[in-house]
């Protein structure tokens, strides 16, 4: 059985999707600490300059070391306008009326965590591009981790806890894993790769690695699960 396991981000980037795909089951860790200016509560798109912007969940204050699981929405602001105006930066996007109401959809979904909202994030689009998706949180897997040393022993962990064979990862934990100790664990590494992300937006420089959004804007339901299912397993 093929396990991916990755934060609960705010409409993430296509890799993302493409671990959804490619993985038996995908769940999203909540477990693990916040880190500010990360991806948890924030995402990338493109301006009406054709420049790059931030798309952004107020939160609560909290502990420097909180986990993600107990970061609050500051609800309280008018956040989700703010969003939906900045979307109107892709008005000529062929399929900007669909896309920015399925963002009005998961903005309104009145949650109170942003792993709650982010969870809906997942769905909705995964819905949108007829992808199968489940939520799964692994703070609902009551998983021990008083063996976590290193940080392979994370993935290691909760593959182990859902009786996963394979690990599923982006290619830039190839920097951080050594597939030798996942080997000796039991556990298969495996990482998936794009094989093209490319394709036409307003401007002819390419901007890769924004938001979902971005990719969804330009290219519906169809073309979108045409790009992500575009990877190689290696």
């Amino acid at each position: 059985m093929k396990v991916a396991i990755m934060q609960p981000y705010f409409f993430p980037y296509i890799g993302q999707f493409n671990l959804i795909l490619a993985a038996d089951r995908f769940l999203l860790c909540d477990e693990v600490q916040y880190i500010k200016k990360g991806w948890i509560n924030r995402n990338r798109i493109i301006t009406q300059l054709n420049t790059v912007d931030y798309i952004t969940v107020p939160i609560q204050k909290h502990s420097s070391k909180e986990i993600i699981k107990n970061i609050y929405i500051a609800n309280e602001l008018l956040w989700q306008k703010e969003i939906l105006n900045k979307l109107k930066a892709y008005t000529k996007a062929p399929y900007y009326k669909e896309v920015s109401e399925l963002v009005e959809f998961v903005v309104y979904s009145k949650k109170e965590t942003i792993a709650e909202l982010n969870a809906i994030c997942f769905e909705t689009v995964c819905k949108y591009l007829d992808i199968p998706f489940k939520i799964e949180f692994t703070s609902s897997l009551n998983i021990d981790y008083s063996s976590v040393k290193r940080v392979e022993d994370w993935a290691i962990t909760i593959s182990k806890a859902v009786s996963a064979t394979e690990y599923l990862n982006p290619p830039g934990g190839m920097s951080i894993y050594e597939n030798e100790y996942f080997k000796n664990a039991g556990i298969e590494l495996k990482y998936i790769k794009p094989i093209t992300q490319v394709y036409k937006q307003f401007s002819n420089t390419f901007e890769a690695n924004l938001s979902i959004i971005d990719v969804l804007m330009f290219n519906g339901s169809k073309g979108s699960k045409e790009l992500i299912s575009k990877y190689e397993v290696i």
